[in-house]
């Protein structure tokens, strides 16, 4: 029965939900109009319990399809869902009627250790466990099941594999390496897009999606970060959504940078779209409020309209980092490295990018070192991070520029100061001139057009923006990356 309890300066009102659990909420100035909720409560939750009395026989599968059809959520979280019901919960508790998934536990925990045996990451096989639980508890609250069999109690589980989970550090890389790195990229796909595609994401800190979301008109020494590029898993639609955590902020661009950027503005290749095509063929299966113009963005994919996030990791970082092509997956391979012209030595940036499959291997005479191993696409936000710690910059611009909130006192009474951003902006220059010098000291001639220009001791583009620079450095190339 609905009853009112009294507080110390309000009433909370108290009822059971359809399955007969206590429920309870605070906040009511009356007695009344607490005890009014809670008689409104259960009468709904005797109403849905009605509703349900099919539950004996009411399958998983039917109940998830109902589930996530009334969900309310961000594209690619839906389609994440879709994949772990589709691929993992589905195959198993489909045909299971709710009412035995009540008492499962045993099954559950079973089914849960076979996800870790199966060879799958600790934080994958939680989120699929975690799903369930959801789903499950969902169903409580609708009246399907009496009780949650899904939930973990705490304790529970193998703390080694949850420590390795949460404490792995992440793999990080100093300037010179950076510059290495992107050059590498660069070599890969023949063009300076991705030098500069990568360096930007060092020397900002911004993520894969929220580089491939600047726009054309947008390039400025104070670039105002408003959305990110993201797409749908196994789609190869693109659609604008905010940034994370809806972390909307500015970032300062170095002179360097911003010259770079303006180079990049001068000479992207965008693919071709149909005549008169109001908007880009990325996103034809999205709403007209999530989809872009074609030709508007600063970098365009090597293959297609944009870098996803795969292909960005298995076909240009993780070769340019670990020096292999699909780690960890069938066709996973090294960056083979053919003879020089003269049937020397190859150089540290050459790859054999004229012959394919066993013929490469063939013919190679080495093969890319990795220069850092284990690096992912987050590993360079978070050597952003590090490189503004190195740099003595102060929390405050840190935390803006990373997009990250200080609800603490002292984060309510901290802002970043125009000084503060110029130190910052003078500090990433030195960095990045420094590692300059470190690429000059190595004696090797770079196959990629703007560092040859960078490495020039007479240089025009070392620290400062250059809105007179050659207009094309290179002729833009498509698709070499195997």
């Amino acid at each position: 029965m609905a009853y009112a309890e009294k507080l110390v300066k309000s009433w909370r009102a108290c009822w059971k939900n359809a399955a007969g659990k206590q429920e309870k909420q605070s906040g009511f100035p009356t007695k009344k109009k607490a005890l009014d909720y809670a008689k409104e409560q259960e009468v709904e939750a005797t109403r849905r319990g009605a509703a349900r009395e099919d539950a004996s026989q009411l399958l998983v599968r039917d109940w998830a399809t109902e589930w996530y059809e009334g969900l309310d959520l961000e594209l690619n979280t839906l389609l994440g869902y879709q994949s772990i019901l589709t691929n993992h919960i589905l195959p198993r508790w489909g045909e299971t009627r709710m009412r035995e998934l009540a008492n499962a536990d045993t099954q559950i925990r079973v089914w849960a250790k076979s996800l870790h045996d199966a060879g799958y990451t600790y934080r994958t096989a939680t989120g699929i466990i975690s799903l369930l639980g959801t789903l499950c508890s969902d169903a409580v609250d609708a009246g399907l099941m009496h009780r949650n069999p899904a939930v973990t109690r705490r304790g529970r589980g193998k703390y080694t594999s949850r420590r390795e989970a949460t404490t792995r550090p992440a793999t990080i890389i100093n300037p010179f390496t950076a510059l290495l790195l992107a050059e590498r990229a660069a070599v890969l796909t023949g063009r300076d897009d991705e030098f500069i595609l990568l360096t930007s994401m060092y020397y900002t800190g911004m993520r894969i999606s929220e580089a491939m979301a600047v726009e054309l008109g947008s390039v400025s020494g104070k670039y105002r970060l408003q959305k990110q590029l993201s797409r749908g898993r196994k789609t190869k639609t693109f659609y604008n959504k905010g940034p994370k955590f809806d972390s909307k902020r500015t970032i300062d661009l170095p002179d360097f940078l911003l010259g770079l950027w303006r180079i990049q503005a001068r000479q992207v290749v965008h693919h071709e779209v149909p005549a008169g095509a109001r908007w880009c063929p990325c996103g034809d299966e999205v709403p007209a409020d999530e989809r872009h113009a074609p030709g508007v963005h600063l970098f365009a994919g090597d293959v297609w309209h944009h870098w996803d996030q795969t292909a960005f990791r298995y076909r240009l970082l993780y070769p340019a980092a670990w020096g292999r092509f699909y780690p960890g997956m069938t066709g996973e391979r090294p960056v083979y490295q053919a003879p020089a012209e003269n049937g020397g030595v190859p150089g540290p940036f050459d790859w054999d990018s004229s012959r394919v499959g066993e013929e490469r291997a063939e013919a190679a005479v080495a093969c890319w070192a990795p220069i850092a191993p284990d690096l992912t696409p987050h590993g360079l936000r978070h050597s952003h991070k590090t490189l503004m710690e190195e740099l003595g910059t102060p929390k405050p611009l840190m935390d803006e520029r990373m997009g990250h909130k200080d609800h603490t006192v002292s984060g309510r009474y901290s802002h970043p100061t125009e000084v503060m951003r110029e130190h910052l902006k003078e500090a990433l220059t030195g960095s990045w001139e420094s590692a300059l010098e470190q690429r000059r000291a190595m004696g090797v001639e770079s196959p990629v057009a703007v560092v040859r220009e960078l490495l020039k001791p007479s240089s025009r583009l070392h620290s400062r923006s250059t809105p007179d620079a050659k207009p094309r450095l290179q002729t833009a190339g498509r698709g070499r990356v195997a």
